[in-house]
């Protein structure tokens, strides 16, 4: 018992699903999947890696658009006026 009105459950892994609806059925149910506060650590710094790298890839690609696209206005621009 915690005190709180109501708590809730995260199945943060695929393998926790089934723990986390056996619990909310029953209070007893002995949780087989459980995550250490080190194992949450590091899951979250490596999502927080991949995120980055992801918004990094986006930002590159972006960019080697834009400059794509300021050169074939450029280039347009140049052959328009030959």
């Amino acid at each position: 018992m915690t005190g709180t009105v109501k708590v809730g459950v995260w199945a943060v892994l695929n393998e926790q699903v089934d723990d986390a609806t056996a619990l909310l059925t029953n209070n007893r149910h002995n949780v087989r999947h459980q995550l250490t506060e080190e194992e949450m650590s590091r899951l979250e710094s490596e999502s927080q890696g991949k995120v980055a790298a992801s918004v990094n890839s986006l930002m590159n690609k972006l960019v080697f658009a834009l400059v794509a696209l300021m050169i074939m206005v450029v280039a347009y621009s140049v052959l328009s006026n030959s």
